[in-house]
Formats: C-alpha cells, sequence, structure tokens
C-alpha cells in the first residue's frame, strides 16, 4: 500500500484493475502485510510531485476507504499488530489526502476531477466506511490502550493507528465548514452537516477527549488537545454531554484530571514550547513530513503544496536550505539594529526538535479559548471552568457559586497555583510565554460574569498568596531585545498582573486585602532590590538609584523609558532598488512586495500569523520563507544570473533583496510584539493608577500614611515627564494612554496647584503636534490645571465665609491673608510660564480649535483651552499672540457663516455644533475682558476693531425661532431647537455686554449695539415674553429662561439713551418696554402673588399650571435644565398687616437645613437636592429683578433731551410712574401700561423680605462655621461642605435683594424728589438708623454709587437745602402727575410698611455682613421716611 501511494508520477498512471488490488488484499501473504508496517516504521519513500490536490491518486484512494478500511474490523490477520499497522498507513494517506486538498476550491459540476481529499472529507462527512474505521479504531479508548503497555510491538502499533486517526479527525474539523459552505454552494441538494455533529454523541466525545489521560505518549495527548480545542469551540454545551455520558461525572474527572496531569508535564518538561503559534499553519505539515525539503506556492485560487526529495533537489541544481547564497539568519545592514534571529519565529525548527512538548501551551490556550464561549448562557459551564476546578452541577450542567478549592480537588488550578507559587521568577524567567498565559488565564476567568467571583475569591490576599508573591516579578530583570517573544511574555506577565490587582481593587470590599494590594503597588522600595532591564543602559540618571521609589514608578519608567522597542523599517523606507526587484519576483503574478504588504495576498498565501488570542497579525515565516525561496529561484532562472555577474563583485543583489525581505518580516514581528505588550502593561498600569485615586483614595491615605497627595503628585510628574520623552520617539500608543493617565492624576489633584505642572504640560503639549490624540488629552489635562488655578470653591467663597471657616478651624488670623499670598503667587509663576510657552502654545492649539474639519469635541476643547490660557495670562502675551495669529478675525468669520442647518437640525452631530458654536463665543469674550482691569478698554478696543458687534448681528443663527411652548411636539430632550438655541443667544448677548461695559463712553460702540437690537428686537421680546410664561402641558420656564431674559434686559440698560433719540425707533423701543413691563409685573409683585411657576417654587410652593401641579411637580428647576421636584410649601416670609411677602428660599425655609442639621435633625439627600435647586432659581430671580429695577432707575434717570434728569432739574423724564388706584392697586397703569410706584414698592417690600431672609441663613451658617472642626466624625465633611454652600449662596443673594432694595427706594424716591413737595422742616430726613457707615451706597455696575445723584440732590448733608438739589422745586400740579390726593395717600401708607421693615432689617444685629453696605439704604429710606410720614 505505502508503495502504490507514492509510485513514480508517470505522464499516464494507466488502469489498475480493481479486481487485482481486491484480490492482492484479499489472498496476498500475510507476511507481506507484517513487511510493509516493517517499511513504514523505516524511512519514508519520497514523493514526486502530485499535481491538482492529487488527483491522480483518486482511485486509490477510494480503494483505500472502501475496500481497506471498509472491511478493516472483519478481516482476520496473523499477527495482532497486522490490523493496526494497516489502519495505521491508511490513516496516513488519508490525512496527506487531505492535507493536499485543503487549498482547492469545490468544482462547479459533480462530474468534473476532484482532488481525493474531498471525497475523504465527504466520506466522514456522510459517516462513510473511512469514519467508521476512524471510530473503530478509537472506540476501545485510552483504558485499553493502556492495558497493552506491556506489549511492546503491540502498544506501537496501536499507538500509531490512534495518532494518525486522530490527525485525521482533527485535519478535518479544520475542513469541513468551508467544504460544507462550498457544497451547498454548488449543489443545494447535497448538503451534510458539519463532522463535530457527529462527533457530538457523548460515548463518542467522551471517548476521543479521554485520550488526554494517556500520558505514554506526547503525540496521542497533542492530538486530543487540538480536537479538544476545536471541539470546545465548535459546542457550548460539551460539559453537558460529557454529563449525559457520565450522570456522575466520573468521564468529566478523568479528563479533568488527564489535562490537569499533562499540564503539570508540559510545565515541567526541559524542552516545552513556548507558544502555542508554533503549531499552526503550515508548521504543522512540516512535522509530519521533517526529512522533505517543503515548498509552498500560490497561483490562482488554488494553494499547491508540494514536496520534493533532497536528491530529487540537487538534482535540479537547487541548493539545499543550508547552502542558499543567503543566511538563513538575516545580517544586519548598519545602522539598523541587530535583528532578531530568525528561527524565533520559525515553526520547522521548533517542530522537528522530536524533544519539544507542546502540552502546555495547548492547554492553556484550550482554557483560554473555552473560558468564555459565545454560545455558553449565563448559566452553563464552559469546558475551562470544568478543567478548572469549578463545581459543575450535575443536573444542569452549570456552574455553582462555590468557593475554589485547589488543594482538595485536583485540576488545572491545582497544577496553575503550584507553578505560580513555587516556580516563581525561576518559572517566569525560563518560560516567559507559559508563565504568561497562565497569568493572562485568570485574568480572564476573574473577568467573567459565572467564574469572576469564585476566582476573585480565590485571588484574594487573605485566601492565597499568589498576588502577593508576584511582586519580585514586577521588579525582575527583562530579557534583551534579541529574545522579542520572551521580552513580550515577560512584559506581558507584569501587564497581567497589575490586571489582576485592578480587578482585585475594584471588586473587592475587604479592607485588609486592599490595603495589602496598594501597599504592594505603591509602598517604596529599596532602589538595590530591583535589578535593571537586561541591556537596558538608557535609565534615566535622575530615576535610577534614586531613594524611597514605589512599584508604581518603576513599572512606568520599565514599560516606557527603558524598553522601547527595535526600530521597525517600514515598507516606504526601503531603498528605489531593493523595492523594484521585490515587484520583479513574483510568481503566478504575486510578487515579494504583495506577499509583505497586501492583505489579500498575504491571507490566501497563508503568510498571516495570528498571536496573542488573535488581537496581532504577525508574518509566518516558516510559510514565507519557502515562498520567497521560490521566487528567488524563479527570478534567478529567468535572468541567467545576469545581475550577478555583471562585473559586481559583492553579494547578489537578489539574494540581498530576499535577505531583506525576510529581515524586515523579522523585525516587524518583534516590534509588534513587543510594542503590544508595552501597551497592554501601560493600560494596566492606567487601571491600577485609577481605580487607586478614584475609589480606593480612603484606603491609600492610610496606607501611605497622609502622603497620597504627595504620591500623586509625584506620579503625576514622572508620568508628563515619561510621555515628553516618548513623544520625541515615532508614533505609538503609548503617549496617548499616559497623557490620558495624566488628565486623571490632575483631576484628583485638588489643591495642589504647582506651577512646575504648567510648564511641564506646556513642553509635553509642544512635543506632541505630530500626535492629535494626545494633543486632545493634553488639552484635558492642562484646562483642568487652568480651572484648578482660579482656586476652589473654598478660596473663592466670600471673605466672611473664608474668615469664619477658618476661625472654626483655629488659624491663625494671617491664615487669610497668606491664602491670598497663596493665590497671588500660584497666578504669577503662570503669567510667568506662559510668557515663555503662551505663543507657541496658541500657535498650536489655534490650528486644532479654528479646524472646522476636526471632530466638535476637540475643537471645542482646544477653543475653551486658549480662553483659559487668556485669562490666566495678566502680561496679555497669549491675547498678543492669538491676535497675531489672526484667531479672532478667523472666529469672527466662521461664526457670520454659521448655517441654519447647523442648528435646526434634530441630531447628535447638530447639538455638538452647537457646542462648538459657544465654545467660539467665549473665547471672544476671554480675548475682550483679556489682562487685569486696567486693560480691558484696550482688549475690547481691539475686538470692537474687528466689527465684532455687526459681524455677531450677521449671525442668521439667532433669528431661529424655536418650537412653540404650546405645542404638542415639544420636548425636553437636548436635541430640540429650544434647548440648543440658548448655546448661541446668551455667549452672544454676554459677549455685546462685555464690550459695552469696557467702552461705556463709546458712541459708535453703542451705535452697533443699537444695530445688533434693531436686527435681534424680536429675539429679545421673546426671550422675555418666554421668561414671565406661565408653565404650559409640555413646557415651563427654567433657568435658562431667566438667564436669556436678565442678559437682555441688562443690554437694554446699557441701550437706555438709546430710548430717548431715534437710534431706536418706536416700532422697535415699544415691543421692547412692553416686554420689560409685563416681565415687571410677573417678578416684580409679592412673592405669593406671582403667577411665575419659578417664583411659586423658589418660594416654596409647586410649579403650577399644566401637567405640573402646584403641591407635586413633574419637574426640578436646577441649574440649566428642568427636571422634577417635589411639593415642599415651606415659604419663610414676613407677614405685615395681614398681607403676606415671602421671602425667596435659600434652603427647605427659614427653619431648613442650615438650622436643622444644627439643632440635630436628620435632613434628607432629596432634600438637600430640592434645597440646591430652589437656591439656584431663587438667585437667577433675585438677579434678574436688579436687573429690571435698574432698567426703571435708568429710565427715571434719562431727561427727556436724552440727558440726566438729575442734573436737568427741569427736563421732563423719559419715564414718569404714577400711583394708581387705592384697594387693589394694579400692577400697570392701565393708560400707558407703564409700571405703577405701587409695583415699585412691593418690590423693594420683597427685597427687604429676602434681605431679611438672607442675613438670618447667613448669621446661623457663619456661627455653624465658626464652632470648632471635628474631622474625624462621621459626615463631618459633608456637613460642612452644605454648609460652607449655604453660606455663600445666602452672601451672594444678600448682596442682590440689598442692590434690588437699594435701587427700588431710590426709583421711589427720585419720583418723590420731581413731583412732591418737599416736607416741611428737615428733621424727618435727619438722624441715623443704621449702625454702619451711612457713606457710600452700593456701587452699580458702571462703578458709580447709585445714591450719588440724591447725595447731590440733598446738599451732601442731608437736609435738602443748598447743592443741585436746590433745582427741584415741585408744586402740586407736579405732584398731580403722580396721581390723585387718595392715591398718593394709600401709597404712601405702604410705603410706611416697607420703611419700617428697612428700619428692623437695619436694626438687626449685622455682625455677618461682610463686604455688603447698607449706606445707600440707610439714606434712602431715612427720606424717603420724611415724605411718607408727612400729613
Amino acid at each position: 500500500m505505502r508503495c502504490a501511494a507514492v509510485q513514480p508520477n508517470m505522464p499516464s498512471m494507466g488502469v489498475v484493475p480493481r479486481l487485482d488490488l481486491i484480490t492482492q488484499i484479499n489472498e496476498i501473504d500475510r507476511s507481506y502485510c507484517c513487511r510493509r508496517g516493517g517499511r513504514r516504521r523505516g524511512a519514508p519513500i519520497p514523493m514526486p510531485p502530485l499535481a491538482d490536490g492529487g488527483a491522480d491518486l483518486e482511485h486509490f484512494t477510494a480503494f483505500v476507504m472502501h475496500h481497506v478500511l471498509g472491511h478493516l474490523s472483519q478481516r482476520g490477520y496473523r499477527l495482532p499488530t497486522q490490523k493496526w499497522d494497516v489502519a495505521g498507513v491508511c490513516f496516513q494517506h488519508l490525512h496527506i489526502m487531505l492535507l493536499l486538498g485543503a487549498g482547492s476550491g469545490l468544482p462547479a459540476s459533480d462530474a468534473a476531477r476532484q482532488p481525493p481529499g474531498h471525497h475523504v472529507i465527504r466520506d466522514l462527512l456522510g459517516g462513510g466506511p473511512a469514519l467508521q474505521a476512524l471510530l473503530y479504531i478509537l472506540g476501545p479508548g485510552f483504558a485499553d490502550l493502556t492495558s497493552v503497555r506491556t506489549q511492546v510491538d503491540l502498544v506501537t502499533s496501536r499507538e500509531a493507528a490512534v495518532l494518525a486517526a486522530l490527525r485525521v479527525l482533527h485535519t478535518a474539523l479544520t475542513m469541513d465548514l468551508d467544504f460544507v459552505a462550498d457544497l451547498s454552494r454548488v449543489n443545494m441538494h447535497d448538503r451534510h452537516q458539519p463532522l463535530h455533529v457527529r462527533l457530538a454523541q457523548p460515548s463518542t466525545l467522551v471517548t476521543l477527549l479521554q485520550y488526554v489521560c494517556y500520558s505514554d505518549s506526547i503525540d496521542i495527548q497533542v492530538a486530543s488537545l487540538q480536537l479538544m480545542s476545536i471541539l470546545s469551540q465548535r459546542l457550548p454545551n460539551i460539559v453537558e454531554i460529557l454529563i449525559q455520558a457520565a450522570p456522575d461525572l466520573t468521564a468529566a474527572v478523568d479528563i479533568q484530571r488527564g489535562v490537569a496531569s499533562a499540564l503539570r508535564q508540559g510545565l515541567a518538561h526541559a524542552q516545552a514550547i513556548d507558544s502555542v503559534e508554533e503549531l499552526r499553519g503550515a508548521g504543522e505539515f512540516l512535522a509530519h513530513l521533517q526529512p522533505y525539503d517543503v515548498h509552498i506556492t500560490a497561483g490562482g485560487d488554488a494553494q499547491r503544496l508540494c514536496t520534493r526529495s533532497k536528491e530529487q533537489s540537487s538534482r535540479q541544481h537547487r541548493a539545499p536550505l543550508h547552502v542558499l547564497p543567503w543566511p538563513p539568519v538575516p545580517l544586519p545592514p548598519p545602522p539598523l539594529p541587530p535583528p532578531v534571529p530568525l528561527p524565533w519565529n520559525l515553526q520547522l525548527a521548533a517542530l522537528q526538535d522530536p524533544c519539544s512538548d507542546p502540552r502546555a501551551s495547548l492547554i492553556l490556550q484550550l482554557l483560554m479559548d473555552s473560558c468564555s464561549s459565545p454560545g455558553a448562557g449565563p448559566g452553563r459551564a464552559t469546558l475551562c471552568q470544568l478543567l478548572m476546578g469549578y463545581e459543575v452541577e450535575a443536573d444542569q450542567g452549570g456552574v455553582s457559586g462555590c468557593s475554589l478549592a485547589p488543594h482538595r480537588e485536583y485540576s488545572c488550578l491545582t497544577v496553575v497555583e503550584r507553578a505560580l507559587v513555587t516556580g516563581g521568577v525561576s518559572l517566569s524567567q525560563s518560560k516567559p510565554r507559559l508563565y504568561s498565559q497562565m497569568l493572562s488565564l485568570l485574568y480572564r476567568l476573574a473577568c467573567h460574569l459565572t467564574s469572576g467571583g469564585p476566582m476573585l475569591d480565590w485571588l484574594s490576599p487573605n485566601c492565597t498568596d499568589v498576588v502577593r508573591g508576584m511582586r519580585p516579578i514586577l521588579l525582575g530583570p527583562l530579557p534583551s531585545h534579541e529574545q522579542p517573544q520572551d521580552l513580550a511574555a515577560s512584559l506581558r506577565q507584569r501587564a497581567s498582573i497589575l490586571q489582576i490587582q485592578a480587578l482585585l481593587l475594584l471588586k473587592l470590599e475587604h479592607p485588609d486585602s486592599l490595603c495589602d494590594l496598594l501597599s504592594d503597588f505603591f509602598a517604596t522600595v529599596d532602589p538595590s532590590s530591583s535589578a535593571p532591564a537586561s541591556g537596558s543602559n538608557n535609565m534615566d540618571s535622575e530615576s535610577s538609584g534614586s531613594p524611597n521609589r514605589s512599584v508604581a514608578l518603576d513599572l512606568l519608567e520599565l514599560s516606557c523609558c527603558c524598553l522601547q522597542p527595535p526600530a521597525c523599517r517600514q515598507l516606504h523606507e526601503v531603498g528605489g532598488d531593493e523595492r523594484r526587484l521585490w515587484q520583479d519576483m513574483a510568481v503566478a503574478e504575486v510578487s515579494v512586495e504583495s506577499l509583505l504588504s497586501d492583505p489579500r495576498v498575504m491571507a490566501a498565501a497563508g503568510v498571516q500569523l495570528r498571536a496573542e488570542g488573535g488581537e496581532l497579525q504577525l508574518y509566518d515565516i516558516g510559510a514565507l520563507y519557502p515562498l520567497l525561496r521560490e521566487r528567488y529561484e524563479v527570478y534567478v532562472a529567468r535572468t541567467g544570473g545576469a545581475l550577478a555577474r555583471a562585473g559586481s563583485t559583492g553579494p547578489d543583489p537578489a539574494a540581498a533583496a530576499i535577505t531583506s525581505a525576510l529581515q524586515f518580516a523579522t523585525s516587524y514581528n518583534a516590534h509588534t510584539l513587543v510594542s503590544s505588550a508595552q501597551r497592554a502593561l501601560v493600560q494596566a498600569w492606567v487601571r491600577v493608577v485609577e481605580v487607586s485615586f478614584c475609589l480606593r483614595y480612603p484606603q491609600l491615605a492610610s496606607v501611605l500614611l497622609g502622603c497620597q497627595a504627595e504620591c500623586l503628585h509625584e506620579l503625576l510628574l514622572r508620568c508628563l515627564q515619561v510621555c515628553k520623552q516618548l513623544l520625541s520617539l515615532p508614533d505609538g500608543p503609548l503617549p496617548q494612554l499616559l497623557a490620558n493617565a495624566s488628565r486623571l492624576l490632575l483631576s484628583k489633584l485638588q489643591e495642589q496647584a504647582v506651577v512646575q505642572l504648567l510648564e511641564l504640560l506646556a513642553g509635553v503639549t509642544v512635543a506632541s503636534r505630530r500626535t492629535l490624540e494626545v494633543r486632545v488629552q493634553l488639552y484635558a489635562a492642562m484646562l483642568q490645571y487652568l480651572q484648578y488655578c482660579r482656586g476652589s470653591k473654598l478660596c473663592n467663597s466670600p471673605r466672611v465665609v473664608l474668615a469664619s471657616i477658618l476661625e472654626g478651624w483655629g488659624s491663625s488670623p494671617s491664615a487669610l491673608a497668606d491664602l491670598d499670598t497663596t493665590q497671588e503667587s500660584i497666578e504669577q509663576g503662570n503669567a510667568s510660564i506662559l510668557a515663555e510657552h503662551g505663543p507657541a502654545l496658541v500657535a498650536l492649539i489655534a490650528v486644532d480649535a479654528l479646524n472646522v474639519s476636526s471632530p466638535a469635541l476637540q475643537q471645542a476643547v482646544a477653543l475653551h483651552l486658549v480662553g483659559a490660557l487668556v485669562a490666566a495670562d495678566a502680561r496679555v502675551g497669549v491675547a498678543a499672540a492669538a491676535h497675531a495669529h489672526g484667531v479672532p478675525q478667523q472666529l469672527l468669520q466662521l461664526l457670520a457663516s454659521v448655517p441654519q442647518a447647523a442648528v435646526i437640525q434634530h441630531s447628535r452631530k447638530a447639538r455638538r455644533a452647537m457646542y462648538v458654536i459657544e465654545a467660539q463665543l467665549s473665547l471672544l469674550l476671554r480675548l475682550t475682558e483679556a489682562g487685569p482691569v486696567r486693560q480691558r478698554t484696550a482688549s475690547a478696543q481691539k475686538v470692537q476693531a474687528l466689527q465684532a458687534i455687526p459681524i455677531l448681528g450677521a449671525c442668521r443663527a439667532l433669528d431661529l425661532e424655536p418650537e412653540s411652548i404650546h405645542g404638542n411636539n415639544l420636548t425636553s430632550s437636548s436635541d430640540s431647537l429650544r434647548s440648543r438655541l440658548p448655546h448661541v443667544i446668551a455667549p452672544t448677548l454676554r459677549l455685546l455686554l462685555s464690550v459695552l461695559a469696557s467702552l461705556p463712553e463709546s458712541a459708535a460702540v453703542r451705535n452697533d449695539a443699537a444695530g445688533f437690537v434693531l436686527l435681534h428686537y424680536r429675539v429679545l421680546e421673546r426671550l422675555l415674553r418666554e421668561a414671565g410664561s406661565s408653565a404650559t402641558a409640555t413646557w415651563s420656564p427654567g433657568p435658562q429662561e431667566l438667564e436669556q431674559a436678565e442678559l437682555a434686559v441688562q443690554l437694554l440698560c446699557k441701550l437706555v439713551p438709546c430710548f430717548a433719540t431715534a437710534e431706536l425707533p418706536v416700532e422697535v423701543s415699544d415691543p421692547l418696554l412692553l416686554a420689560v413691563y409685563q416681565l415687571l409685573q410677573v417678578f416684580g409683585t409679592l412673592s405669593p402673588a406671582s403667577s411665575s411657576p419659578l417664583v411659586a417654587f423658589a418660594f416654596g410652593g409647586g410649579i403650577g399650571g399644566g401637567r405640573y401641579g402646584r403641591a407635586a411637580s413633574q419637574r426640578q428647576l436646577t441649574n440649566g435644565g428642568r427636571y422634577s421636584m417635589g411639593g415642599d410649601t415651606d415659604m419663610a416670609g414676613a407677614s405685615e398687616n395681614g398681607n403676606g411677602t415671602g421671602a425667596l428660599a435659600l434652603t427647605d425655609g427659614r427653619s431648613g437645613n442650615a438650622s436643622g442639621e444644627e439643632n440635630g435633625l436628620t435632613v434628607t439627600s432629596s432634600s438637600r437636592d430640592h434645597s440646591a435647586a430652589r437656591q439656584a432659581v431663587a438667585s437667577s430671580i433675585l438677579a434678574l429683578r436688579l436687573g429690571l429695577i435698574t432698567f426703571l432707575s435708568d429710565l427715571a434717570m434719562l431727561g427727556g433731551e436724552g440727558g440726566s434728569a438729575s442734573k436737568q432739574g427741569k427736563g421732563e423724564p423719559r419715564l414718569l410712574l404714577r400711583a394708581v388706584g387705592t384697594g387693589s392697586s394694579p400692577l400697570l397703569d392701565p393708560t400707558t401700561s407703564r409700571p405703577t410706584l405701587m409695583l415699585v414698592r412691593d418690590m423693594s417690600h420683597q427685597a427687604v423680605a429676602d434681605a431679611a431672609a438672607a442675613l438670618d441663613d447667613l448669621a446661623v451658617s457663619l456661627r455653624r462655621l465658626r464652632q470648632p472642626q471635628q474631622p474625624a466624625a462621621a459626615g463631618a465633611p459633608a456637613a460642612l461642605q452644605r454648609t460652607l454652600q449655604r453660606a455663600g449662596a445666602a452672601d451672594r443673594q444678600l448682596g442682590r435683594a440689598l442692590s434690588v432694595l437699594e435701587t427700588g427706594l431710590s426709583v421711589t424716591v427720585l419720583h418723590f424728589l420731581r413731583c412732591v413737595p418737599r416736607p416741611s422742616g428737615g428733621g424727618a430726613v435727619q438722624g441715623t438708623l443704621v449702625r454702619v457707615g451711612a457713606g457710600a451706597g452700593t456701587p452699580n455696575r458702571g462703578g458709580v454709587s447709585s445714591t450719588a445723584w440724591l447725595e447731590d440732590a440733598l446738599g451732601g448733608n442731608g437736609n435738602g437745602s443748598g447743592g443741585a438739589g436746590a433745582g427741584f422745586n415741585p408744586t402740586a400740579e407736579d405732584a398731580a402727575k403722580l396721581g390723585n390726593r387718595q392715591e398718593l395717600a394709600f401709597l404712601r401708607s405702604r410705603l410706611q410698611d416697607t420703611v419700617l421693615c428697612v428700619e428692623d432689617l437695619l436694626g438687626q444685629e449685622l455682625s455677618g455682613l461682610g463686604e455688603h453696605s447698607l449706606g445707600g439704604v440707610d439714606l434712602l429710606a431715612r427720606t424717603l421716611k420724611g415724605y411718607v410720614m408727612m400729613e
């Protein structure tokens, strides 16, 4: 049979009568088979080239399957070994035919000639005689084979037959899926099921898998493991099938112990193959044909695999492998580093060694592949869990939640634990890839949903010493670059250890275990104990040998600084001559260059090798080498060696080109392996740092004894330094990972704003000009740093609040000044660094900020960063650089050309475009306000010189009309146009206000602003109208509406002089004035009488209207959005003569959180959130009230000719308010639609109540802050933070309430001074009602005292004589302009109540007043009292 299979390849083989062969096989002398068996066990006979997949042997293959194997079990034999010899030879023949037909496509019709391998696979799929013979030989199982181990001849024959049968099944399983798919495509009626379906019978499956228990033959165990690997992927329910075969789990336990034993023997083997990839691809075929010189060609759709004997090769003048004109190991041309020796990835070298043992690598890869089978459900056990010793439930095939016990039950976990604990550093260095596989296996099991819990419990330091015992491996030496696989495996060992530690830190809750893990990673080590990496002499002198270094720092430098991967030459760097030779060396139009660069050709030729679980693609040197050799021979035969004989004395250029190709492939493989391992290590390092500083910060503080801030700072600095060093090297993923880690560490830096960080960040950012991903992370990190440098919430608190909390901490009286000094030094240090690096930063960041093709997030971050740099630079160098690079000009051009489609579209892209527009406007605002206060005018003039206001007025996005508030299709999602427009309107109004405030005397700026209002007055009118609207079924006003209305009112305040001229025509000014008056009617009245749902919410009730019931609303108003709120109806108010007036709520009432916590009451988190929302709304309402009353005041101060009424004296005012009604006084004059004096009185009276409530709450908060603090108390930091927030909110609300009160009183007093005769005598306005200085009032936004006109009118002494006040000589006719006697009397009676409330406010304890002054309120109240008390 063997002779017939390898007979010479004749031109015409001739027909061999079937009867003769059958007769010979049946009647031949029995000793013939014995002699054939002996010949088989000797040297194999060379096989000639077999064309078309061995199609000439189709008849003989059919004979073997049907007549030899078909009657194998029925034929008698003289010796028992003869049956096994015949079976082994037949199976070898089938195996060879399968391999020959592996690359051949299926013919279009059944009549076409097919390779014999197709007949073999078809027979196996159909359950024919070949499959029956295979199962017959394998059926007795490993136990029967073990029983004859003492019979040497018989056991040898049986082992050979079993091994050949297992290899046939394995090869068929690698081909059956593609063959079945092709078969169904060619012939729809000829359908077969894959082979694993026939092998999935419980008894058959157990028999095949149990051969792994046969320890006398490594080859049989390897073949069984290969079958097990494929079947575990094909059969998700493989564990259930094993349980069906033996419900008592005996079969499963046998397989579990057999695999564990094979793993132990494989790990202990001296020449264990350290990588499973060495058994894949063409290497496996080479192992079975060791004596042959293998030659692989790829052409057309078929891949032909031919063999030639060495004698035949020599007859064809073909040099053997060791005498080729190029060395097997390519020599490195300078200046490239020494290349990796070729055999490290050449499977032939490993597989031709008969002593090699791949069992351990195969088992570990099997366990990792089957760890999370795609078809296995959450409750279904996987083969990996069974083999690792998880307790499998016999009835359902699931995994129980019991803990792992490797010491009681022998399994693969037992072997892994012993190898990790006892092997330690020696095993990690001698077999680094196997050690890495074991660690990766543990990590995958710990991450799995089902197996993660028991594995994490077992890995916990309080259960086993596996994790803690790996610290020497983290700090141990590394292999050199000449061993790239070992180097990559060593790096991945450390990566897996860190991944396990990060997972344990994330999941475990055991305090001692967490502290142990954190201590191992962050504790300091002796520098002499950590050995440097082998061959790494470029260690930073600054970092090497420094004392008190932690494992975290050592690992960071180990992975990034000392272990740069070898330089990998790119294809475009290959010289022109070599490149042309690569293109000329081609076979079947497939050149050398295509084999190295074209993915499609590489896949078809089989030169791609996947490593590390398929995540890496490498060159298969074992498959690439013969292909390159073939192209060299064809090229030399075609050119006749002309190139070598052309007078050149050097080496053959063609051989040099092939050498260069091999060198490129090996260098690429080495670079890919090492760089991917480095990336994995850095990723794992970042994970540990993230979990430690974000989730386990309290435990880290206890481990580091309060030095966690210093550790954080050290890690951050070193991380940035390493990132900067890596940016000088070719592009890679490590800088991006480290930049992301730096941003994370910077977010936890808290109060430690160190100037050194900004200089380092600037240097790293400038160095990252070639890597966009790294730049974006660094932009975010620098933006975070600049935000921290603006000061913490504590330092930004009012000084009275800050002084109180420092007093509670027992700080010295100079502590407040020390904080100011520290903040000033940080700002000066940042300014000095920006003076040096600012221009380079702006030049780099501006490119990303103005690139419209960049992602929106990158643009927004870059724009905000430029704005932050401008704000942090007190020397205006950054702003000057921005103007030098044309940043504001380009921003204005982009804003003017904003298409309306960018705002109208309901998509995420449109929403992100709005964020970019908002960032652009914010940057323009920063440029307008660049520098200190004294330079604001110059900065604003630079921006205005670019025609900023006219260009912004041309923006078409401002005039878009949002969805109607009464429509049914209005949604509160962020994709609606109504939610996106504020990102354009609000920043635009802020920019206009900033320019107007910086250039208050510029008539050109005011004219441009008036032109803006003329173009967009309908937008302003809509903003004012919607802020005062009631809630509908699908909408209610919120903080966004309040903010936009406030900005619109402030803009109108700046343009008050234009209302008296033709700059704002009547058709524009009248709708705006009417909208302001209606808004005054809503927000100017007493809080209980307001129709606004916002006032009802801040006052203490629910939002009424529509589907938002007043008692229980479905939305809660917070900063920037609308959310559900509770139905708290507590009101902090004052009651005067039965007419209730409620103060805007700062907390949950006057006896809310502040007093409640002080009295020991329990305050829930929901009530705190509710209180914070009410504070925000109340503050916004007060800001809007202040703008409205200021607008009225400015109109009242404006004379009829556009000048100041207080200075002109006799000038008719633009706005004259009247006192209308004597009972229920209307808030708007029915004849003019203007506000009445009663409305101004109500605003003043409400402001008194708001100021009193804020003062009381501020006093309570300050008293609590002054108490001695007890940081050790549970919940003390959170309670202190809430008290600090309440104090700050109370202080802000007090300032705004006093401003509203003072401005409202000034409007009333101004009307009385103009129209009401002066009270007789002057005593009514004399005296002092306040115990603080009664000089200057609260400054307004222009910097002038709001009561300066009153002091001027009263002659500066409060008695009404002399001075400019002599110009006010009102008569009874003037008084009639305000109203009749009854109306004025009613107004005076109401004002008396207000004056009395002001006196009560001024008579309170004002220790918490802080920087707020009541001098103006005192002067106005005394003046007003003289008018309201006269008869």
